[in-house]
């Protein structure tokens, strides 16, 4: 596994030609002159030097400006290269990535994760695999993992993780310990790499202030604000164990009246079938869209499960725009495939949050699939690691 290609000890000057290339693919001496803003001469210099050590290569002419067509230089396949988990309670998806994001190999593993052993034997399993699958095993220079619960980032240790069943474990060990050295680890909650997936592959007119709500098995909650990622040691940012109803349903966390306990596609179907008497012929095809349809044909039990969902997602909502004026938020998970059913959450914000806010929060559902996620790990650790770009 080569830790070194690509984190050499670089000048200031070589890092600063080298940031020219951040999700950019290709570039000309004109352009890398204009970032940085050094002379002709030291640029030329510098990019011989990036070609010579493998990190640039020369692709092909660009446009001219009426003189001598410019060459185009572009990074060389395998200069930044991240490998990233994506931990669920069912087992794990990993994708070996370039430094724009894109996904050169991917492998997932089915294995119920309870536990720390059994976390282990997981991670240890695809990581095998993976390294007797692909060359690409021994051109990673960083990982990044993305999981639900609460992390401290500094130290890649999991605080705690319900749904893991997972506490006070030591990522970084385990990292370790599998690949017999230090590895650069990075570790995202779940939420926070889907809300990145959004902001560098979602085409948001302005995705600088932005928030996600994951809805799936849990409700997960991300922000970015002015146009970097909020994430602090041990900062909850539970927004599915926010108590809605204190004699609701008990949580798994051990309380009562958790968002989670509300909302998400089983709950929704569980009381869909619980008010119609279990009087539906084929349980699998049940699914908010499919609700959300009966409720519109006049369904009553779809009706009533439907305006449930609808008002405790919008008062989740409505909380967090009064506290944060977010701008937009992007709601996934299961209720991205019921886009008429964002749309009444709008409106309900829309009529009930503090009027400067309400009014200009936008809410829509994500239209993008998980691998954006795993691309989006690999574009901020390059980006930090080997751009030197912090977002």
């Amino acid at each position: 596994m080569n830790e070194n290609k690509g984190l050499v000890n670089k000048t200031s000057t070589m890092q600063h030609v080298i940031s020219t290339f951040y999700r950019k693919a290709v570039a000309s001496k004109s352009e890398v002159i204009a970032h940085t803003g050094l002379s002709p001469a030291s640029v030329n210099n510098l990019i011989q030097s990036l070609v010579k050590d493998g990190i640039l290569e020369e692709t092909t002419l660009g446009k001219s400006s009426g003189g001598r067509p410019p060459m185009l230089y572009k990074l060389c396949d395998g200069a930044f290269n991240v490998l990233n988990y994506r931990v669920t309670p069912d087992g794990i998806i990993a994708s070996v990535c370039d430094h724009n994001g894109k996904i050169l190999f991917s492998k997932m593993l089915s294995y119920q994760i309870q536990g720390k052993e059994a976390f282990t034997v997981a991670f240890n399993k695809i990581t095998e695999e993976i390294k007797r699958a692909t060359p690409l095993f021994e051109s990673v220079q960083a990982i990044g993992m993305m999981m639900p619960g609460i992390l401290s980032y500094s130290d890649c240790i999991v605080t705690l993780s319900n749904p893991l069943k997972i506490a006070k474990f030591d990522v970084s060990k385990l990292v370790e310990d599998t690949f017999g050295r230090r590895v650069n680890l990075s570790l995202f909650h779940d939420s926070d790499a889907l809300l990145l997936g959004e902001y560098f592959f979602g085409n948001h007119k302005d995705a600088s202030n932005m928030a996600y709500v994951y809805i799936g098995k849990g409700v997960g909650f991300s922000i970015i604000t002015d146009d970097h990622l909020y994430s602090s040691d041990n900062c909850g940012m539970e927004l599915g164990h926010t108590v809605i109803d204190m004699d609701g349903e008990l949580c798994s966390c051990g309380l009562r009246g958790c968002v989670n306990t509300i909302l998400g596609e089983k709950n929704v179907v569980d009381r869909y079938l619980k008010l119609s008497d279990n009087k539906v012929l084929d349980i699998s095809k049940l699914d908010y869209k499919t609700l959300y349809e009966l409720s519109r044909e006049g369904d009553e039990a779809a009706v009533q499960v439907i305006g449930e969902q609808v008002k405790v997602l919008g008062i989740t909502l409505v909380n967090m725009v009064n506290l944060l004026n977010p701008g937009q938020i992007i709601l996934g998970g299961d209720i991205a495939s019921a886009p008429l059913m964002v749309n009444e959450v709008q409106e309900f914000v829309r009529a009930h949050a503090l009027l400067p806010f309400g009014k200009v929060t936008h809410i829509r559902g994500s239209k993008l699939d998980i691998s954006c996620s795993l691309m989006a790990m690999a574009v901020k650790i390059s980006g930090e690691l080997f751009f030197k770009q912090f977002i």
